[in-house]
Parts: C-alpha cells; sequence; structure tokens
C-alpha cells in the first residue's frame, strides 16, 4: 500500500465516525419546545384519562423520582379503580418516564 492510499485510509477511520455522529446529533436534536409538546402530546392521549389534566388524580408527586419511572415503565397491579398500564413494553426508556415524571410535576406545580 502506498503512502497516499495509507493517508486517504486514516482520513476516512477519523472522519466517517465523527461525520455520523455530527450529523445524527443534528436531525435527532430537539428544542425544549419540540420536546415538550411531544410530553405533552404523550400525556393526553396515554395518562390524562386516569390523571387529569392537572395531574391531580391518582398521582403521588411526593414519590421519590426513582419510583416513579418504575411505576411508569412497570405499571401496577389491579389497584382500584383501574391498573396502571407499563410503558416499557411500549417502548419507554427510564429517560423518557424521567421526563414524563418531571412533566406531570409541572402540571401540579403550575396549577397550584
Amino acid at each position: 500500500m502506498k503512502m497516499k492510499d495509507l493517508k486517504r485510509v486514516m482520513i476516512a477511520l477519523f472522519a466517517l465516525p465523527a461525520l455520523a455522529l455530527t450529523s445524527h446529533g443534528a436531525s435527532s436534536d430537539q428544542g425544549p419546545e419540540d420536546s415538550h409538546a411531544e410530553l405533552a402530546n404523550f400525556y393526553k392521549a396515554h395518562c390524562q384519562a386516569c390523571h387529569g389534566p392537572k395531574g391531580d388524580k391518582l398521582f403521588n408527586a411526593n414519590l421519590a423520582e426513582a419510583r416513579m419511572i418504575e411505576i411508569i415503565l412497570k405499571g401496577t397491579p389491579g389497584q382500584k379503580p383501574v391498573a396502571m398500564p407499563g410503558f416499557e413494553a411500549k417502548g419507554m426508556t427510564a429517560p423518557e418516564a424521567a421526563e414524563l415524571a418531571k412533566y406531570m410535576k409541572s402540571l401540579r406545580t403550575s396549577a397550584e
């Protein structure tokens, strides 16, 4: 292999991963407004029926964050009035559950 070819290979090995990270970051970055709108839409579609528009029903805002995340991901068994479905099986991750819990808390504080 000639030195010129070796240089091209080395540049490709270093440049391509950096380029891939840069292009991925640009397409997947969301501003705070986009993220908030997504959370609001998710909450309205999946949570509001049981927890109310202000998150003031069947939601204990004083629970530890780890417990809230666990409940959102795993759900709760058939408690009265209804069982809480788990969203992990539907593709939700722990960081997304944490954001949802934070959003629900914000509904409570904005209502007060």
